[in-house]
């Protein structure tokens, strides 16, 4: 299961759902389905003006797997609002599950020290973690 912090965040997201496009997958004979995927504190934004859709909310989520989005409400480096839309685009189109958890008065980074509110992150993700490898196995 593909985790992500900051900027590897965009990187999970667009492998995630360039992974369910049928012209993308590999022709390897190795399964390289994700059965979920976690990210915290990401930007899902557009990654180069440029490059048409190079932002994961410009792909189709309708296949997406079940996602697990943390994200500080006071984040001053990623603005949550990145984390907002993502969200709104995987629930819209996706039948997954879109766990998302924003954080009141959380910065970015909420995770570099130990407090009440890591643990509780922490503990989550294991939750969502394991509750996606006990339907994979299934």
């Amino acid at each position: 299961m593909p985790i992500g912090y900051l900027v590897s965040t965009t990187f999970v997201a667009l492998c995630t759902l360039l992974a369910l496009a049928p012209q993308r997958r590999p022709r390897a004979l190795a399964d390289t389905s994700v059965a979920g995927a976690i990210s915290f504190y990401g930007y899902y934004g557009t990654l180069e003006e440029s490059i048409p859709r190079s932002g994961p909310t410009a792909w189709d989520a309708s296949a997406a797997p079940p996602f697990f989005v943390a994200h500080g409400d006071h984040d001053a480096l990623v603005p949550v609002g990145s984390a907002r839309r993502f969200v709104e685009h995987l629930r819209g189109t996706s039948a997954a599950p879109v766990v998302y958890a924003e954080l009141p008065w959380a910065q970015h980074g909420f995770d570099v020290f130990h407090s009440l509110r890591y643990e509780s992150v922490i503990s989550a993700t294991e939750s969502f973690a394991a509750w996606v490898r006990s339907r994979a196995l299934s």
